[in-house]
């Protein structure tokens, strides 16, 4: 049986400069999924089964060794312009050549240039243990040793309703490095409302993330920050804890 789940995430705080997290109630979400089975590793405050959603998009298809599709640029005259249609973007994995092409910046240049309602569709093995990739990884999106987004990809400011997905259970995987003994919970996916605001109604769904230490991470200021949101389909391994 497909199943999906569906959440409120409670209050937590976090201390930027030291990376050491600190809840409030329970904040952390370490997701294991096997087909669409919940197995084990999650903290929630209220956690219930319902059906997914269906979604339509436009194709607009990105590759791996490109810039990614940008943002839809505004008009001064906002009430002037039709409503945005809702854009899907695939995201290939591609060859670890530099600080600017790598499989994280893919991934984090992708979901930087999505706009609410939007579809990013993953394609292929995206290792974050190359060295461009994993040197990335470790900056963060701000591209900045020691600042609170390093070792993740981080959900931006204002980023809504966004599915990201893979064609099939399979056809897209995340490689971690696993459980590194000198950093404490690295991650794939982090939702950080205290850095991004909330973030509610996001779809996580056909994703194998293998071996890092925070699969998904959901650390919210207010108790609806992400409500409504899935995460089905997925085969997640956490690796050994080492720290």
């Amino acid at each position: 049986m497909n199943r999906s789940i569906r959440f409120s995430v409670p209050t937590r705080l976090r201390n930027h400069s030291s990376r050491r997290f600190v809840a409030r109630h329970l904040t952390l979400v370490s997701v294991l999924l096997v087909l669409g089975v919940a197995v084990s590793g999650l903290s929630l405050g209220r956690l219930w089964a319902v059906s997914s959603a269906g979604r339509e998009a436009h194709q607009v298809v990105g590759t791996g060794g490109e810039s990614p599709v940008p943002a839809p640029v505004k008009a001064s005259n906002a009430a002037s312009m039709p409503a945005l249609v809702p854009a899907t973007t695939t995201v290939n994995a591609g060859p670890d050549t530099d600080a600017a092409n790598n499989d994280y910046r893919r991934i984090q240049n992708a979901i930087n240039a999505a706009a609410s309602g939007d579809t990013i569709i993953l394609n292929g093995t995206f290792d974050f243990t190359q060295p461009f990739a994993a040197a990335a990884w470790a900056l963060g999106n701000d591209n900045t040793a020691g600042t609170a987004d390093d070792y993740e990809v981080l959900v931006p400011v204002g980023l809504n309703n966004i599915t990201l997905t893979a064609n099939s259970l399979g056809a897209a995987t995340i490689q971690g490095p696993g459980d590194l003994p000198a950093v404490n919970r690295e991650g794939f996916l982090i939702f950080d409302s205290l850095l991004s605001g909330p973030s509610p109604s996001w779809t996580i769904s056909n994703l194998r993330i293998l071996d890092f230490d925070f699969s998904i991470g959901m650390f919210a200021v207010g108790v609806s920050d992400f409500n409504n949101t899935t995460i089905q389909n997925n085969f997640i391994r956490i690796p050994t804890d080492l720290n």
